[in-house]
């Protein structure tokens, strides 16, 4: 079984998962016709996204977009991107957007966002 702290770890990079998918439909808002890596502040990859939908590293699909609203596997609402801004489903500010960059909202590189041509 996981440990404490490792099921937090997961459960903090699935947020991240999510409001990285907003804030891509806000910065690219074609995002669901064009393929675009996210790589995180150490130019790791860390996901993949393919015709509105967002896969991890390894291809295996983790959400989806849906205009300003991203949605988990199981079609549960989780993120809405307004005007560059990333919000929970209660309308918390989590993330924000600068070109090609994503910042969490103390303003710290969080991921970089690059356009497969």
């Amino acid at each position: 079984m996981w440990s404490h702290s490792r099921a937090d770890t997961f459960g903090y990079m699935g947020l991240t998962i999510f409001l990285l998918l907003a804030i891509i439909s806000g910065v690219f808002p074609t995002a669901a016709a064009e393929d675009v890596d996210v790589y995180d502040d150490n130019y790791r990859l860390q996901y993949r996204i393919r015709g509105g939908k967002v896969y991890d590293r390894n291809y295996r699909q983790q959400y989806r977009i849906d205009g300003n609203k991203i949605y988990d596997r199981d079609y549960t609402l989780r993120y809405r991107v307004d005007d560059g801004k990333i919000y929970d489903r209660e309308y918390r500010l989590k993330y924000r957007t600068g070109g090609d960059k994503v910042y969490d909202r103390d303003y710290r590189l969080r991921y970089r966002l690059e356009r497969k041509h």
